[in-house]
């Protein structure tokens, strides 16, 4: 399955705008209270939690696409519950290569890049598909397949 980028925003946070086929949902709206995200994204760099300024700057193009592994995935850490869908293995360490690069042209340290972090789009949550809603880490919770 495949996400289709249309866009990175740097505002708080690096991140790719993305489209999800609407095969994407059809596992997670089957789970209990999920409501299809409104604006599916994916984290590159959490902007907001660096305590720096940035430098303006012109950023490589994105990949156009998104491979995701096949799997929807259900976590729930006691406030939040939501659905998502990861990156593949070789789709994690282009997506690292390009938030190392965007990082570098923003003026941030490599290390901005949290080497932990899973590339996953989430497709749906239990807030009416508001982004706040979403399970910001979901790899550090227990999950389960759908």
């Amino acid at each position: 399955m495949k996400a289709t980028v249309h866009g990175v925003i740097v505002d708080g946070i690096l991140q790719l705008k993305l489209r999800v086929p609407d095969e994407a949902l059809e596992k997670a709206l089957t789970a209990r209270h999920q409501s299809a995200v409104v604006a599916p994204h994916m984290t590159l760099v959490r902007l907001d939690e660096l305590g720096t300024s940035l430098t303006p700057a012109e950023l490589p193009p994105p990949p156009q696409h998104i491979d995701l592994a096949p799997d929807t995935y259900l976590v729930e850490t006691g406030l939040k519950i939501a659905c998502y869908l990861v990156a593949t293995a070789e789709m994690q360490v282009k997506l690292r290569e390009y938030a190392l690069r965007c990082a570098a042209l923003l003026g941030l340290d490599p290390s901005a890049v949290d080497p932990k972090r899973v590339y996953h789009v989430t497709v749906s949550n239990a807030g009416y598909g508001q982004v706040r809603a979403s399970v910001g880490a979901p790899w550090e919770y227990p999950r389960q397949v759908l």
